[in-house]
């Protein structure tokens, strides 16, 4: 199930990159410049002057399309960029009708990742920006979750303004983007979830192996424990209809480890 290739800085060489100014640095990529110069100031947030409630959810907005099934294809890097396109699309008011994006364009066509066999969020991101790829919809490049060649596309419908990668984020901070901005990209270790059913994750779950990508889409600051709502991409007979409880606080999963988020046109 799992689908994601990453560097991971484990503890014992740490002090030794600090050294050497080796540690990932926090990034915020422009893709798009005339996007650039009509949104330079806090153009990653919207009601920014609101105080973020203590519990919220975009698919109480209608902002997020039904859960995804990756299969044996692990792809789960390029369903949750697409997935996030076609939210903040929805969220900026650029497409109410949150269209569904082709997830396959972009396993077929990142040709710095590795298909249905693994990828890397950064790499495609990179892939998407520094190309002006547009990713078109799921009509006209539709899903197979398979390996297959890349299909030539004429226009993309939906592309990438600008994106920011953090790592190691406060968590209290995240949970402010996500009311704020948007859902979030983030990286975990998903090994531990292959069996769950239901609840709040709280223990049991590794920081330092990552290995499977999926989208936070919201949070609940009210709860014992107060927990993320992570959108997963393993069908939604998974979890709790594909989705599950993760708990805050303590970067429980990796799940600040690397976190990443977008601005479309």
């Amino acid at each position: 199930m799992n689908g994601y290739e990453n560097d991971v800085v484990t503890a014992d060489i740490i002090e030794v990159l600090k050294i050497r100014n080796q540690l990932p640095r926090n990034d915020h990529v422009t893709c798009i410049s005339t996007y650039a110069k009509k949104n330079k100031n806090d153009s990653h947030l919207i009601n920014k002057d609101i105080p973020a409630d203590d519990k919220f959810d975009w698919r109480d907005k209608h902002f997020i399309r039904p859960v995804l099934f990756q299969g044996h294809c692990l792809g789960c890097w390029a369903i949750s960029i697409v997935e996030t396109m076609e939210s903040m699309a929805a969220i900026r008011g650029i497409d109410t009708a949150l269209t569904a994006l082709s997830v396959q364009q972009l396993i077929d066509c990142s040709k710095t990742n590795h298909g249905c066999d693994r990828g890397d969020v950064k790499k495609a991101l990179k892939y998407l920006c520094g190309d002006h790829i547009g990713i078109t919809t799921a009509k006209e490049y539709p899903n197979t979750f398979k390996h297959q060649e890349c299909k030539p596309v004429k226009d993309g419908k939906r592309k990438i303004a600008e994106y920011w990668t953090y790592f190691n984020w406060d968590e209290t901070e995240m949970t402010k983007m996500i009311f704020h901005h948007g859902p979030l990209i983030v990286v975990v270790n998903a090994d531990p979830w292959v069996f769950y059913t239901g609840g709040v994750i709280q223990n049991s779950c590794s920081s330092q192996k990552l290995n499977h990508v999926v989208q936070v889409v919201g949070y609940d600051l009210t709860a014992d424990p107060q927990f993320y709502i992570i959108r997963n991409s393993w069908g939604e007979d998974w979890g709790i209809g594909g989705y599950a409880k993760l708990a805050i606080g303590s970067g429980l999963c990796g799940v600040n480890r690397e976190v990443s988020l977008i601005n479309v046109v």
